[in-house]
C-alpha cells in the first residue's frame, strides 16, 4: 500500500471543491426551475394567466398550455350595449393549432371570412360570457387576433409545451 502524498491530497481537495461548486450550481438550477413552475411558467399560475382588454370586451386565457391538456378562452363583453357579445372573430390559423372541443353558449353560425372564423351568437345581455374550450394540437408558439363585436383587435399568444 502506498502512502498518500501532499500532491495527492491537494489534487483530491481541488476535485472536491469543484464537485461542491457543481452541486451548488445544480441546486440553484433545480430551485429556479421549481420556483418558475410554481409561478406558472408551465401553466396554471400567475405567470401563465393573461388578459387582453378593449372597450368591447376582454379575453382571459393561459399563456402556457400543455399538448393534450384542455385550454380555455373566456370572452366577456364589457361594452355598454344592451346586446352583449353577438360576434367573435378569431384568426383561422390560430384555431388550426387547436381543436375546438366546445363553445358555450352554442353559436348560431360559424363562418370563415378571409383569414378569420366568425362565431355569431344569439343576442344576450351585457356582460355575457363565452367559453371556447380548446385542445392543443400543435406545439410551440401560437398568435391570434380576436375581435369582439367588431371592436378593435385584441392580440393573444400561447405557447404549447409537449
Amino acid at each position: 500500500m502506498g502512502r498518500t502524498g501532499p500532491e495527492d491530497l491537494e489534487r483530491q481537495l481541488r476535485f472536491h471543491r469543484l464537485e461542491w461548486r457543481v452541486q451548488r450550481i445544480g441546486w440553484v438550477i433545480v430551485a429556479l426551475f421549481l420556483a418558475l413552475a410554481f409561478a406558472g411558467l408551465f401553466g396554471g399560475g400567475p405567470l401563465s394567466h393573461a388578459r387582453a382588454e378593449a372597450a368591447t370586451g376582454r379575453i382571459e386565457y393561459e399563456h402556457f398550455v400543455r399538448n393534450g391538456a384542455p385550454a380555455e378562452l373566456v370572452i366577456t363583453s364589457t361594452g355598454g350595449g344592451a346586446q352583449g357579445v353577438s360576434s367573435i372573430e378569431i384568426s383561422a390559423d390560430y384555431l388550426e393549432a387547436f381543436r375546438v372541443e366546445r363553445v358555450v353558449p352554442e353559436p348560431k353560425t360559424v363562418r370563415r371570412v378571409g383569414g378569420q372564423l366568425v362565431y355569431e351568437f344569439a343576442s344576450s345581455s351585457s356582460g355575457a360570457v363565452i367559453s371556447l374550450q380548446l385542445d392543443p394540437q400543435q406545439l410551440w408558439h401560437h398568435r391570434a387576433v380576436v375581435r369582439i363585436d367588431r371592436g378593435p383587435p385584441l392580440e393573444i399568444w400561447q405557447l404549447t409545451y409537449p
